[in-house]
């Protein structure tokens, strides 16, 4: 056999195992943009880094990038981000609708959506009858009854491994502040939780919940919109908060406690 011989033998082989994987299952979008990007190679895992002698808590964007690996956070962004405004503004109608009923009729969640899915059932009817009985054909073109809920086990997989990224964030940041493993942390996050504690007796849970949804409408579009004036106020006010910090901080006996805890773990 000759050397020309193997040469288009070896390029052969290599162009079907070349197009093998190019035939191959393509990967979400959402998952491959968050492998290829320049930005998101940190690890998702945000495993805590020791920094002069403290564990540094996971930072947000390890969160932010567990959250991007869902394939329904594109979607979810162009909501909030008012990309179809009629779409995010019938959304949002129908969520400030369910909580004016709930708030203000008291009804109950398994109320509302029997009732929905009986609205939802007489229109569906009342369509039917007036494409089939009086116009004679479906100006949609059936788009309705051509419509699938069901998924694959594909889908499935996706959104496990996205939530098994988030949980994990969640879990490292939890372990760093039950564990004192940086007192500062730990500190920090008693006084968010006793914040949180007193807005818990001003609003009821649905009403915070539709607080957080009313934010997460109206304030991406605010910041797109005075991104400038925005920031230059976030960094006067983080000048002013890192000045009180550290006056707080030098109070904090943090090598006492670091002493303590280190004590503790080697009698452990």
């Amino acid at each position: 056999m000759s050397t020309n011989d193997n040469i288009s033998e070896t390029t052969g082989s290599d162009l079907e195992s070349s197009t093998f994987y190019t035939q191959s299952e393509p990967e979400p979008v959402a998952t491959t943009l968050i492998q290829t990007h320049p930005e998101h190679q940190a690890p998702l895992t945000s495993e805590p880094v020791t920094v002069s002698g403290y564990k540094e808590a996971p930072t947000h964007h390890g969160f932010h990038d567990a959250l991007r690996s869902n394939p329904l956070y594109p979607s979810i962004h162009e909501l909030f981000m008012w990309t179809n405004p009629v779409r995010s503004g019938i959304v949002y109608g129908i969520f400030t609708l369910i909580y004016l009923l709930v708030w203000l009729w008291d009804y109950s969640f398994l109320t509302l959506e029997c009732y929905t899915l009986l609205a939802l059932q007489v229109l569906w009817f009342a369509y039917t009858i007036l494409t089939t009985k009086i116009l004679g054909s479906d100006p949609l073109g059936g788009r309705f009854k051509n419509l699938d809920f069901t998924i694959t086990e594909e889908n499935v997989r996706t959104h496990v491994e996205s939530l098994t990224k988030v949980w994990n964030v969640l879990v490292s940041r939890i372990a760093l502040v039950f564990s004192f493993s940086n007192p500062v942390e730990s500190i920090k996050a008693a006084f968010l939780f006793y914040f949180l504690a007193q807005v818990g007796n001003w609003f009821s849970d649905f009403t915070l919940v539709y607080l957080l949804v009313t934010f997460g409408f109206v304030w991406p579009k605010v910041y797109k919109q005075k991104k400038t004036e925005i920031d230059g106020l976030y960094h006067k006010a983080s000048v002013m908060a890192s000045e009180q910090y550290d006056k707080i901080k030098d109070k904090i006996p943090v090598e006492q406690l670091k002493g303590v805890l280190g004590k503790k773990k080697k009698s452990e």
